[in-house]
């Protein structure tokens, strides 16, 4: 009780001694402290809150991020555009960028845009095969099927 008291008793000294204190900014802070998030413990240094999440880089694929870790640590960015292309982006998705991620149904929601291109079909899967980018075959028999990739033509023939 007596810390409480001495707490409040500086902020009130302090935010009427000087007109430039702001006094919600220290109060938010406070309340980021009692919290504990990334705010106060600090991205990528390995310390945890008292609740016990993390604002390290894998803490998406460990599935403890603080509340406030997107925000804070990644300026609100996830997936590809944050972690790069051709791995497990962990930075609060837990979701892939590698290039079979289409195959295996894990992929960001950025993927396409961020690590191919754009491009989907047999313009980005290859001829020859299964295309888990466009849903569709780059085969010489995919036509005998109907399941030819819209880009078959123009790619492998």
């Amino acid at each position: 009780m007596l810390r409480v008291a001495a707490v409040v008793c500086m902020l009130v000294c302090v935010a009427t001694a000087s007109p430039a204190v702001n006094i919600n900014k220290i109060t938010n802070y406070t309340a980021d402290w009692r919290r504990g998030g990334c705010s106060t413990i600090g991205c990528d240094s390995g310390r945890t809150g008292p609740s016990g999440c993390s604002c390290d880089r894998d803490c998406g694929c460990k599935g403890n991020c603080c509340s406030d870790y997107i925000p804070v640590c990644t300026g609100g960015h996830t997936g590809c555009s944050f972690e790069g292309c051709g791995g497990i982006s962990c930075s609060g998705e837990g979701c892939s960028c590698e290039r079979d991620c289409a195959c295996r149904g894990n992929c960001c929601n950025d993927y396409i845009a961020t690590c191919t291109g754009g491009y989907t079909g047999c313009s980005f899967d290859g001829c020859g095969g299964y295309s888990c980018t466009g849903h569709c075959y780059c085969t010489s028999d995919c036509e005998q099927y109907g399941d030819c990739c819209p880009d078959y033509h123009s790619v492998c023939t």
